[in-house]
């Protein structure tokens, strides 16, 4: 029986030292796995240490055109001329700042005249002494202050008075004239005193004298007693 035993006991102490190699085995395996692991990462980041990084490329930027130019057009001024001369400006004609501009500055009252500094190269614009400018067709030019006044006067004719007719009076037709009755004579035997008038309207007056029937277009015949 001991020798059974001595042989378990080799077995079991067997055993133990090849689980103790293995596990030996395991461990140093698990160890090289981590030092490879490190060592790959340590030379991946060499690697990209020395490698440049590559940045994505971008698109290249289109050509901006430049704005156009603008075209400035030099607009000739027109050329203004010497001109002294009264013109007769015609009524509620418009006044602009400058020749062929328009811009109304005024309007005109009644027809009148004004004394004119300048005028544009092709005469159809005058500017008035003290500035403003008048088209060429509303005014009338004249050399001197006399003519243009002599001009305005044709314009405008003072009336002449007409006189008023006076009413013709009408006749008033005269009375026809009736014939005077025949003066009564006085009775016979009577004492002839007179009593008063018949008047020639017809009416009687008891008037005996001067102004008897003065109101009724005189005495036709007396009456007598």
């Amino acid at each position: 029986m001991k020798p059974n035993r001595t042989i378990r006991s080799a077995k079991a102490k067997m055993l133990l030292f090849i689980l103790f190699l293995l596990t030996l085995l395991l461990s140093a395996c698990g160890t090289a796995q981590e030092n490879n692991s490190s060592l790959t990462q340590a030379a991946g980041a060499r690697i990209a240490a020395i490698q440049p990084s590559r940045a994505a490329p971008t698109a290249a930027p289109t050509p901006t055109q430049p704005p156009p130019k603008a075209i400035i057009q030099e607009v000739a001024q027109p050329e203004i001329v010497p001109f002294n001369q009264y013109g007769v400006i015609k009524a509620k004609s418009p006044i602009y700042d400058g020749p062929g501009s328009k811009n109304i500055v005024e309007v005109t009252g009644d027809t009148g005249i004004v004394q004119f500094q300048n005028r544009n190269a092709d005469s159809k614009w005058y500017e008035k002494l003290g500035g403003g400018w008048v088209e060429a067709n509303n005014a009338k030019t004249f050399d001197t202050l006399q003519t243009a006044q002599t001009y305005l006067s044709s314009l405008n004719p003072q009336p002449t008075s007409t006189p008023i007719p006076t009413a013709t009076p009408t006749p008033k037709p005269l009375p026809t004239p009736t014939d005077a009755p025949a003066p009564p004579v006085a009775p016979a035997g009577g004492s002839g005193i007179r009593v008063g008038a018949i008047c020639n309207d017809g009416t009687s007056s008891s008037a005996t004298g001067q102004g008897a029937c003065s109101h009724h277009k005189g005495v036709n015949h007396w009456l007598y007693k």
